[in-house]
């Protein structure tokens, strides 16, 4: 009796409610994080590689029914080795299809909460160690203090337009726009003259990444034209090279190296 007087039924008809639920889920399911790795099948084998001779040769009788492997009587231990390395490299190359990656949608403490961005600062990867999931962030450039950390949710080298479609599909929001320097840029809300030198050169870096040499080279080249910091401009003369040699182009980027060792000679 004492307990039902304490209770703010009110507050718990709107806690128990089913738009509570389905705001809580729909909150959840944009913070989940897609991953892919590799087929545990194929981890397991590679984990096994340094095992003993006797574990190596149970794990390929074990595996006789799934996939084709020779096995060998146990005392020739160099034909054991042999099958096993080789059965490792076929899952691997030969039979992908048959035992492809794992694609995962997860929910993690930390990594969850990163923002997305189509100029990432961080790539996160998974592996699977002593039967749990194991996810690192990997910085992908370096990072101003307080920077905010981000990754990308989807497939990046692709336009704009596809980005945007694919962003509204992951988030289930017909009005998502995403709004990061990359976003800003191509849909010409924002100018190369209106962007900032280090921010040119993350657009740069980001377009030579994907192979894309003349978008590279148009951004090096402003990136080069407008800062006054001698580090930076070495390092975006030597983009300009780069970008030309991606493009096939190996007499203008060395004469684009040559010139930025002229112009910057302590780079």
């Amino acid at each position: 009796f004492y307990h039902e007087k304490k209770i703010n039924h009110k507050k718990c008809a709107q806690i128990l409610s089913f738009d509570f639920f389905s705001d809580l889920i729909r909150k959840l399911d944009s913070q989940l994080v897609p991953l892919q790795i590799e087929s545990p099948l194929i981890a397991y084998l590679k984990k096994n590689l340094a095992s003993p001779i006797k574990v190596k040769k149970e794990i390929l009788l074990k595996l006789q029914s799934i996939v084709t492997v020779k096995c060998f009587e146990a005392n020739n231990a160099l034909e054991v080795e042999r099958s096993f390395v080789e059965l490792t490299n076929d899952c691997s190359n030969t039979f992908k299809r048959t035992f492809p990656p794992l694609d995962l949608l997860c929910l993690f403490e930390n990594q969850s909460r990163y923002s997305h961005s189509c100029i990432p600062n961080t790539q996160l990867e998974a592996s699977v160690g002593s039967g749990s999931l194991v996810i690192k962030s990997i910085a992908l450039r370096n990072m101003e203090k307080f920077e905010e950390l981000s990754f990308s949710r989807i497939k990046l080298n692709q336009s704009y337009k596809k980005r945007s479609e694919d962003l509204k599909s992951f988030f289930k929001s017909c009005t998502y726009l995403c709004s990061c320097l990359r976003c800003m840029f191509e849909s010409g809300k924002a100018s190369a003259d209106q962007i900032k030198s280090k921010d040119l050169m993350k657009l740069a870096n980001q377009a030579f990444e994907e192979g894309k040499g003349d978008k590279a080279l148009f951004l090096y080249t402003k990136a080069a034209s407008c800062s006054n910091d001698e580090n930076e401009r070495g390092d975006a003369l030597y983009g300009i090279g780069a970008a030309h040699l991606i493009k096939g182009e190996w007499g203008k980027a060395h004469l684009a190296w040559k010139g930025g060792h002229i112009s910057c000679p302590q780079h």
